[in-house]
């Protein structure tokens, strides 16, 4: 006999035994009533000593009248889910001799529509190039030098190179800076 007469679901207190139902044998094995409570409860349920371990008989009629409905609702959703299979696979298009020929002729037109003339192609590219060739000549004409002036304000003695074991480097002409003719 059950240390707790409390309902595991209510917590109600009930003094008499012969009204609740165990959940679990002498051996622990469950009754099937403890995976249905696992099922609408989302709850686990083992078998603890110090845990109640009887269910009240308000609380397995509430526990059934749930399964049920839980089966109710699995199930009419399995037929709903399926004839709604059943009902697009109806829609679907058949091989219907008109509505071939009104595609075909939809799709004739859009490629019709992509075709573009080889001749107007060259056409195309010499302008592209014309064009190029007048924004290269600007380009040019318009060019700023100004980052690229020669500049005389450096004079070679002032110029000290720390560390320079290179005593033999002489560079070379194009490196050397203009002389002054002034």
């Amino acid at each position: 006999m059950p240390e707790y007469l409390i309902c595991r679901i209510c917590l109600t207190e009930d003094m008499n035994v012969d009204t609740m139902t165990p959940l679990y044998d002498d051996l622990d094995v469950q009754c099937p009533l403890v995976r249905k409570i696992e099922e609408i409860g989302s709850i686990k349920l083992p078998p603890l000593e110090d845990m109640p371990s009887l269910l009240c008989c308000t609380c397995v009629g509430s526990l059934n009248s749930a399964y049920k409905f839980r089966e109710l609702c699995q199930e009419s959703e399995r037929t709903f889910a399926s004839s709604v299979v059943k009902a697009e696979l109806k829609l679907e298009p058949t091989d219907d001799p008109s509505q071939i020929e009104s595609d075909s002729v939809e799709y004739i037109y859009e490629a019709a529509n992509e075709f573009i003339d080889a001749d107007d192609d060259i056409e195309f590219d010499a302008m592209l190039e014309e064009r190029l060739e007048e924004t290269i000549e600007e380009a040019e004409a318009n060019a700023v030098y100004d980052d690229f002036e020669r500049t005389t304000d450096l004079d070679d003695k002032n110029i000290s190179i720390s560390n320079a074991s290179d005593s033999d480097y002489e560079p070379s002409e194009r490196l050397r800076k203009p002389k002054n003719l002034h």
